[in-house]
């Protein structure tokens, strides 16, 4: 043992040394790929390469990869413009369905950061070019790009002030009622689902959903796709907003068997405490209960 316990003794400058060593490398690396990143966002924004598709492209895919885990790379990003980029890059390649596809992942990705990325992209124009997008998609039957302009949607209209009336107004919730008439691929669904609750979470973006045919569709998507829990995650929260919308929906929606739906998913995710608490919202309003965000008289 005395043996054992000396050449582990021997050894430990060498572990020491090693691990030092590991997290010197993974710090270079980190410091590489923010290099990377801020090139990348630097060249996409400048006036250089302002027409140059192959570098907008480039910095698109980045920033849709980013995971912006550093709050010196968000601050340098977010004032090098790239939210401006972005926008006017999918404006500007309109025609291109695979690049309009990078640019609205990149937006999506943007948008799930932070107050300051909505407002620039809002002001940017990126409510309106995106519900375009996904306006466009939907009619040409593009599956792939319908995924990613519904995420756009969904992520943007989590900013309750800004773009989310901006969103209704442009004819999101009918876009993204549409897309889930269209297609039943399972991700879809669930970005639909999330942008329907975000939308339906106010007066007109309810009312607009509601008459647009959403009811219905979420809990088809509910019961049909009950293997997908970010489907029925979203899907219950939609059902939670649009239930809200009084008596007659409620009455639709229980006539589609909500409930049910709703009550098997809390018993296949268990688990999930998220998942609980928005079925046990649903369920509460679907009951004719309080709505999920108004104040108990």
């Amino acid at each position: 043992q005395a043996h054992d316990r000396w050449e582990l003794s021997c050894l430990r400058p060498q572990i020491i040394c090693l691990l030092l060593w590991l997290l010197g490398a993974m710090g270079a690396a980190k410091g590489e790929d923010m290099r990377k990143v801020l090139l990348n966002v630097s060249n996409m924004t400048g006036p250089r390469f302002k027409h140059s598709k192959p570098t907008q492209l480039e910095g698109c895919v980045t920033l849709k990869d980013c995971a912006f885990d550093s709050q010196e790379l968000w601050n340098r990003v977010m004032k090098g413009g790239a939210c401006e980029a972005v926008v006017a890059a999918l404006k500007r390649y309109a025609d291109d369905s695979s690049f309009q596809r990078e640019a609205c992942l990149a937006i999506a990705n943007l948008a799930r950061d932070g107050t300051e990325a909505l407002q620039r992209l809002l002001k940017a124009g990126a409510v309106v070019s995106v519900v375009t997008t996904l306006e466009k998609a939907q009619a040409q039957g593009n599956m792939t790009l319908q995924r990613a302009s519904s995420r756009a949607v969904a992520r943007l209209s989590h900013d309750v002030e800004g773009c989310r009336p901006s969103l209704v107004e442009a004819g999101a919730c009918e876009a993204v009622v549409s897309a889930m008439r269209s297609c039943k691929d399972s991700e879809l669904q669930g970005w639909c689902c999330m942008a329907v609750a975000s939308l339906a979470g106010e007066e007109v973006g309810l009312r607009r959903c509601v008459q647009a045919g959403a009811p219905a569709l979420v809990v088809s998507a509910v019961r049909n796709l009950a293997a997908d829990s970010f489907v029925q995650k979203e899907g219950c929260a939609a059902l939670g907003n649009l239930a809200a919308a009084g008596t007659d929906v409620i009455e639709e929606l229980a006539e589609e068997g909500a409930c049910c739906w709703v009550l098997r998913a809390m018993v296949d995710f268990g688990n999930d405490q998220e998942m609980l608490a928005r079925g046990c919202r649903s369920v509460q309003v679907l009951a004719g209960g309080t709505p999920p965000d108004a104040s108990p008289e």
